[in-house]
């Protein structure tokens, strides 16, 4: 939030918002301090939230071309055939680091 604060009194323009850094595979469940399942909080929530925060300064840039560009990775492959995404994100009990992150990668 601040990050996008300071960015926005800053500069007027925003070609291009590339949504890429995360965290992977952390051994143990810890929420977010919004108490989402830290790996789904930061690799898929929090490129949503910067980008919400961002989209006044990428519309106002869009005429002369801008773009939102989000990454993801081979790891969305770590959930299980079938899985129920309604379930997402993990609680406490289900947690499971290589399942957290594959879904954390399958939302963007």
């Amino acid at each position: 939030k601040e990050f996008a604060k300071i960015f926005s009194s800053k500069y007027k323009k925003l070609h291009y918002l590339v949504n890429n850094a995360g965290i992977m595979v952390t051994p143990k469940y810890t929420p977010t301090a919004n108490g989402v399942e830290q790996q789904f909080g930061i690799n898929h929530l929090g490129h949503f939230y910067l980008t919400k925060l961002l989209l006044p300064t990428l519309k106002d840039t869009a005429k002369e071309g801008s773009r939102i560009i989000n990454l993801s990775s081979a790891a969305h492959t770590f959930t299980h055939p079938g899985y129920d995404f309604s379930k997402v994100p993990l609680t406490k009990n289900e947690y499971e680091p290589t399942l957290a992150y594959g879904i954390s990668k399958v939302s963007n």
